[in-house]
């Protein structure tokens, strides 16, 4: 293991508290120039501390000018949002920077929003608008890089990192190599001795199916590494002309200030490449879309910004790494501040609620993610019941998140069978988004969709901060996968919630979940979620299942020595055609005239429009997998099978928990579909 990883954090573990934050915040403004990470859970008040002593400062002219950096600043419940309030309510003087095609901006206030009063001010940016301030060119971002103090709220890694496009059209290599320029002429060759003899590496989409993540076709193929610079400097043994090769990326349309750090970057590699063969730099390679090598080669690039930075930085994330901040912020000092992580995040796991976003419009995916939306709403009913509008956050990959997918009509329809709505008792979002947020404090969360970054994370973005260790680019990928994963279940602000705890639920096996926490893992306590249903794995009848096993359960407290198979045949979801079918189906009616409103039994035969199992088809019991289904049903549920002699031929069926009550049970069925009269009853 590399010797970076043996560096200890520079403060030990301390239990939170604000004056501790206020001691640290006051020292990293006698550092200008040095990074300050405080590293606290979720929802102890990190920002909102952080934000009460900037307020304080102001206002005692300590400080005038201050950048806040957040994830997000679009939409009311971003990050950005909830800063711009808090400060304003603290009498801060405080404006957002939107981009140049915010509708609210005209192109005067779209310039104006990069100037300082001569009052102190508050500035919320996005974690995009850094290197603008901080790095090389002349964006208009730099007139307010003069600040007394730069926070930056949670890892700013996506906006300090300079990556290649991702559209097919991005960095053709045949356009660069029109330009004439060297490096790019030999880039060009490389690409076309690659396709000529199939060397690059194809790289496989990932999917969830089953329950598990899994290669499908390759969506491309890769030229990166040792193959590419030994490519590269067969073609190209002589030096990189940087001047040329910016010019051609600026040809290519890379925006000038990038191209030049591109160019440099590209050229330093080289040389370390040319260095040290066998373990070059990762961050330059060729890319291929597509299952095949037609649709021609991309150049690809991953690099974080060089950024001067001459003012005081604070960041403030619940995760942050040593090793990970120092390659973040190179030869700059970096000290961490980590606060005991307080109460355990306590964790259901249920592998039965994953949700696979595939196979749209099949039976079997229909089928799991109605059964999925049930087993929420009922959920969702039993919170409201014991705290009235509790609220819960559904959370899913982005394309189920959709207001227009299936799933969210599935879980309005789920949801309407217990009189709530998404609008006022649930909520949904992206597992990827809302990073920090405090929008759903005290809501139960039920993470749905296995996280996952797409394939660009994990085999390039990490080069920029790792390019020649491959076994840091695998440990800070899993790191930065397991904190994202946190703060997806942190959403609720579980371990700071006074009263009832809401509850999280992780749709993942325990064992998964340990392997994905990694490092993690002590800050969370682990246990199996118990399900309201009986879920079955790539099952088209799963939800025969989980309504006939409420009605089941009911028809056990009124017949507790056994079901006789003819008294199930009765129901509306089996199509037995026993002789006495019809006088069971009639006492059955009679029967769920008398129960309660909420009732399956009086509900399934009474008024199945209203019942959530209401569309379930039968399965027929005379079939040999209807005959199983029945059976495993029944087992699951704690009967056996057992027979009851001289009634016809070969017996009769009978379904009990204890086998010598079966003479018992099928005499008091027997009396109940002649009389009407319930086992210790006289109800007809």
């Amino acid at each position: 293991m590399s010797l970076l990883t043996s560096l200890p954090p520079t403060t030990p573990s301390l239990p939170f508290s604000e004056a501790a934050l206020k001691t640290i915040l006051t020292n990293a403004l006698r550092q200008p120039g040095e990074v300050h990470v405080i590293v606290a859970p979720p929802g102890v008040g990190k920002s909102r501390t952080t934000r009460e002593t900037i307020a304080a400062w102001t206002t005692s002219g300590h400080l005038r000018h201050i950048l806040w950096a957040t994830q997000s600043i679009n939409g009311a419940d971003s990050l950005g949002q909830e800063a711009h309030d808090d400060f304003k309510a603290r009498g801060q003087t405080v404006d957002i920077i939107y981009a140049q095609d915010h509708p609210s901006l005209s192109p005067a206030s779209y310039k104006g929003q990069f100037e300082w009063p001569t009052t102190p001010a508050v500035k919320v940016i996005s974690h995009a608008r850094l290197k603008q301030m901080f790095g090389p060119g002349t964006h208009l971002a730099k007139r307010l890089a003069a600040a007394d103090l730069l926070v930056i709220d949670e890892d700013p890694f996506g906006g300090l990192l300079l990556s290649s496009p991702t559209k097919e059209t991005s960095v053709r290599i045949k356009v660069l190599a029109a330009s004439g320029d060297p490096v790019s002429v030999a880039l060009a060759q490389v690409a076309y001795d690659a396709e000529v003899t199939s060397t690059p590496q194809a790289f496989h989409s990932l999917k969830t199916r089953k329950y598990r993540e899994v290669k499908t076709r390759a969506a491309g193929h890769t030229l990166h590494g040792s193959a590419f610079w030994a490519a590269f400097h067969t073609t190209h043994p002589g030096p990189v002309d940087t001047l040329r090769f910016k010019e051609a990326l600026q040809d290519a349309g890379i925006r000038s200030n990038e191209a030049s750090s591109i160019s440099q970057a590209f050229a330093h590699d080289a040389g370390l490449a040319h260095l040290t063969p066998m373990n070059p730099p990762h961050r330059f390679g060729l890319d291929w879309s597509g299952a095949t090598l037609t649709k021609g080669a991309r150049l690809r690039f991953d690099l974080i910004v060089p950024m001067t930075l001459d003012l005081p930085v604070v960041i403030l994330d619940g995760y942050a790494d040593q090793v990970y901040y120092q390659a973040l912020f190179p030869g700059r000092p970096v000290h961490l501040h980590t606060f005991d992580s307080g109460t355990l995040l306590e964790v259901a796991c249920a592998p039965m609620l994953m949700l696979d976003d595939n196979r749209e419009g099949q039976a079997v995916q229909i089928e799991h993610r109605t059964q999925i939306a049930e087993e929420i709403a009922t959920r969702c009913a039993e919170a409201n019941r014991a705290t009235p509008r509790s609220g819960t956050l559904i959370l899913t990959s982005l394309k189920l998140a959709s207001p227009d997918s299936d799933w969210t009509g599935f879980l309005k329809t789920a949801l309407t069978h217990h009189h709530l709505t998404l609008e006022l008792d649930a909520a949904t979002g992206h597992w990827h988004a809302g990073r920090g947020s405090n929008a759903h404090t005290g809501s139960n969360v039920y993470a749905l969709h296995q996280p996952r970054f797409n394939r660009r994370q994990r085999d390039y973005t990490m080069t920029a901060l790792f390019p020649q260790d491959d076994e840091l680019r695998t440990q800070f990928s899993a790191h930065l996968l397991a904190a994202e994963t946190l703060q997806m279940l942190h959403r609720g602000r579980q371990t700071v919630t006074r009263g009832v705890k809401p509850s999280v639920v992780l749709a993942m096996s325990k064992e998964d979940a340990r392997c994905l926490f990694g490092s993690f893992l002590p800050r969370v306590k682990l246990s199996d979620y118990q399900p309201t249903q009986i879920f079955t794995r790539s099952s088209s009848k799963a939800r025969w299942r989980a309504a006939m096993s409420l009605l089941v359960d009911e028809l056990s407290s009124l017949f507790p020595n056994g079901l006789p198979r003819k008294l199930l045949e009765g129901l509306p979801l089996h199509s037995g055609t026993s002789n006495t079918k019809a006088d069971v189906e009639a006492q059955l009616h009679r029967l769920a005239v008398t129960r309660p409103p909420d009732s399956p039994l009086r509900l399934a035969l009474l008024t199945p429009n209203e019942w959530q199992y209401g569309s379930v088809v039968h399965t027929p019991a005379s079939t040999g997998d209807g005959s199983r289904m029945e059976r495993e049903l029944m087992e699951t549920l704690g009967y056996q099978q057992v027979k009851v002699m001289g009634q016809g031929k070969g017996g009769q069926t009978i379904y009990v928990r204890d086998p010598l009550k079966k003479e018992q049970a099928q005499a008091e069925f027997k009396v109940w579909l002649s009389t009407g009269s319930l086992p210790g009853s006289s109800i007809v």
